[in-house]
């Protein structure tokens, strides 16, 4: 799928200020950051595909000194390997007309093909939880909609696994009361993995999107597998603006993040976890969001997860060919969504029931 930008882009692109020049800081006791005179740090990612430089006006130390991952059990690595119309089908979650179905796009499980040597991916519903569709697609305010929790199988030379879902269903109502977290029976994260024939010590690399808390809790049942964040995202997450903390149950509420006491692999720019899988930047929905490029037997499958969060996103106009949901950064975020739309032949979001075998009865 390929998508051109619009008349406006370089005007648009043009109305981002230049950032003054950087100075190095240190933010917490493991993490060196980048950070502008305003606070404002620069990441320059890797050399591959995607090697560019993004700003975030989001500073890492400000009034006093953040959480300090060094107090927990948690430790912080680096990773030395640094390293584009068919649409799918099924219910529209903000009530607006779906895209006609293409089922050989989005097998039901039963379906799906033995694996062969290519890499294949598999979405996973591990639940439900509410919200207003404006928080999905901009200008649905005021519609509230169910909308599916997702992780992603992928089989490759490695297992990955990309997120692993919100938390207890009664623990999330506690912390994030509004959002009616719902998993029915055989939705937790192991009863899914094991309807496809998989348990959590199977798993050798848990790929983290972002932080925000519905995609980042059960962590601790991957002891033996490696955990990948991006490091943008992780340094902004330790210590959130206070709009941001319930994102990201950040310690600032008394709350303990569920990836603060789990080993944690910090990566930047475009990161080949093995052969055909690739993690790469897609800031916007958060700071360091990322997302996965898997080259299957069909062309190149790319977990979007939150970057693009539903199909209606990618149903735009000639003119402004992308929808956007929810976003820290309205810039980055159509940059993303555009990188998205280009480099994958098939995308699969982070909140649609088209990429899954069952929606909801109704929507709320």
């Amino acid at each position: 799928m390929a998508a051109s930008a619009p008349a406006s882009w370089a005007a648009m692109a043009a109305l981002r200020p230049a950032p003054p020049p950087p100075t190095t800081i240190t933010s917490c006791s493991c993490i060196p950051v980048l950070a502008t005179e305003r606070g404002a740090f620069i990441v320059t990612y890797g050399e591959g595909a995607s090697n560019r430089t993004r700003t975030g006006p989001w500073p890492i130390e400000r009034d006093g000194h953040g959480p300090d991952p060094g107090r927990s059990s948690a430790t912080v690595t680096d990773r030395a390997d640094h390293c584009g119309d068919e649409r799918g089908t099924g219910r529209d979650p903000v009530g607006v007309e779906a895209w006609d179905a293409d089922p050989t796009l989005y097998p039901a499980a039963a379906e799906r093909p033995a694996m062969t040597d290519a890499p294949a991916v598999t979405p996973l519903c591990v639940g439900s939880l509410a919200m207003d569709g404006s928080v999905l697609v901009a200008g649905e305010a005021g519609v509230e909609v169910e909308a599916p929790s997702l992780v992603f199988l992928v089989e490759a030379e490695r297992t990955v696994l990309v997120d692993t879902g919100f938390g207890d269903p009664d623990l999330m109502d506690d912390l994030h009361p509004g959002f009616d977290c719902r998993r029915e029976p055989g939705q937790d994260l192991e009863s899914a993995l094991d309807g496809e024939g998989y348990a959590p010590s199977d798993v050798d690399t848990v790929v983290l999107s972002h932080l925000d808390w519905d995609h980042c809790y059960t962590l601790d049942s991957f002891e033996d597998a490696e955990i990948l964040v991006s490091r943008r995202e992780l340094e902004y997450a330790i210590s959130p603006y206070p709009m941001h903390a319930v994102r990201y149950d950040a310690k600032s509420l008394g709350r303990e993040p569920p990836w603060l006491t789990v080993d944690l692999t910090a990566i930047e720019g475009e990161t080949e976890v093995c052969e055909g899988v690739t993690v790469f930047p897609t800031p916007g929905h958060t700071v360091g969001h990322q997302s996965v490029a898997v080259e299957t037997g069909e062309g190149t499958t790319v977990v979007a997860v939150d970057a693009v969060p539903t199909f209606r996103n990618l149903e735009g106009t000639d003119d402004a060919p992308f929808v956007r949901g929810l976003a820290m950064d309205e810039f980055d975020w159509w940059h993303s969504a555009r990188e998205v739309a280009e480099r994958g032949d098939r995308i699969l979001p982070g909140h649609e029931w088209g990429v899954v075998e069952a929606g909801p009865e109704r929507t709320l």
